[in-house]
């Protein structure tokens, strides 16, 4: 058994593991013995290199949650104080040096936060791209502009005009949010889980300088948005989130200093596993 503060959990095997191919049931329970709640709880499992987990296995409190992958890790809602949870998965042996595996209860990762105004969980790569792709509405997007006032070091010559700019976007991580499940006076709708997505968009920026030379400049543009996830996301699904720059507006300002402005399509796909 592990305890962190006021959380326990316990993980343990049920079945027949004597013979390649059997199949055993891990079952992870999780309780919240402090007075206050637990939110956005993670939980991740390292298996032993004999076994492989079957995909589609994962309950949660006796609901199979048929996306979810113990691997990648399990994003549960909030646990109240006193409340439990209970996940179980199945695994397969795949190597005899499992049977005599001595510590068979492999160590569970898990993350939580306390207090609903930091239900972030920070640096998680619980999202990996799986081989296919389930059908999900066409509103798991967002589009954002970023506005910039850029300038050039000092060190290089004042600007004649721009030449050219290119863009990408790097995702730096995102990380799924419980929300209410709320609907506002404008018909607004949260669907009781919110996607963050942080990224860079990042500018090359080629101009001709007063003295003919074409230079070049380099930029990392700092963004942060949201996704409101579909109706029908499930809790632990893997997600695919990419950016798209579809259009730059430029304008110069003086010899040193000029306006853009990104369109940008962040993207989100639900993948099955």
């Amino acid at each position: 058994m592990v305890v962190n503060a006021q959380f326990t959990i316990n993980k343990t095997p049920k079945g027949n593991y004597s013979d390649i191919g059997d199949v055993i049931t891990y079952i992870i329970k999780g309780v919240n013995n402090s007075r206050t709640d637990i939110y956005n709880l993670y939980i991740e499992d390292s298996l032993n290199p004999s076994i492989q987990f079957i995909p589609g296995t994962v309950t949660i409190n006796d609901t199979l949650i048929s996306q979810a992958d113990i691997l990648s890790g399990i994003l549960t809602p909030k646990l109240s104080a006193g409340q439990s949870i209970v996940i179980s998965y199945e695994v397969v042996i795949t190597n005899t040096s499992y049977i005599n595996h001595t510590n068979i209860l492999d160590s569970v990762r898990y993350e939580y936060s306390l207090t609903q105004s930091e239900n972030t969980l920070q640096n998680l790569e619980i999202n990996k791209i799986g081989n296919c792709m389930k059908d999900v509405p066409m509103y798991n997007f967002r589009q954002i502009s970023i506005e910039k006032k850029l300038s050039f070091d000092f060190v290089k010559p004042d600007m004649k005009e721009i030449s050219d700019i290119t863009s990408e976007i790097e995702i730096i991580k995102y990380y799924v949010i419980a929300t209410p499940n709320i609907k506002s006076l404008e018909n607004q709708n949260l669907s009781g889980y919110k996607l963050i997505i942080h990224g860079l968009i990042k500018y090359t920026v080629q101009y001709i300088a007063i003295d003919e030379l074409v230079y070049s400049s380099h930029y990392n543009i700092p963004f942060s948005t949201f996704i409101v996830m579909a109706e029908n996301y499930e809790i632990g699904s893997k997600l695919d989130v990419e950016g798209i720059v579809e259009d730059i507006y430029y304008k110069k300002i003086n010899s040193r200093e000029y306006l853009t402005n990104a369109i940008i399509l962040v993207n989100a796909k639900i993948l099955c596993g």
